[in-house]
């Protein structure tokens, strides 16, 4: 199956992001300095990370984010400037 979304420079950004936070990534469980990682490495991961969200993808997810979206389009921000989702009752666990 191609493409089916002409290419992006917010994708091709976000995609440079992921790589940038990869290259210089540390926590207690894995610091990319320590191991040394190579370019090809670094690239495989990012793919393997894709495929990961693509292959568990819901529509529980999408909607989640396209509301995330549309609520911070309109500018719903709480303090800190993360977007928030207002939950219905039964919604919530």
């Amino acid at each position: 199956m191609g493409c089916l979304i002409t290419p992006s420079v917010r994708i091709d950004a976000a995609i440079c992001d992921l790589l940038a936070k990869i290259y210089s990534f540390s926590d207690s469980d894995f610091e990319t300095e320590a191991i040394e990682l190579e370019e090809n490495e670094i690239e495989s991961i990012v793919v393997k990370l894709i495929e990961e969200v693509t292959n568990n993808l819901t529509g529980k997810a999408l909607g989640f984010y396209l509301q995330a979206i549309r609520q911070s389009e309109q500018g719903k921000e709480n303090c800190c400037g993360s977007t928030y989702i207002e939950r219905t009752d039964d919604e919530q666990t």
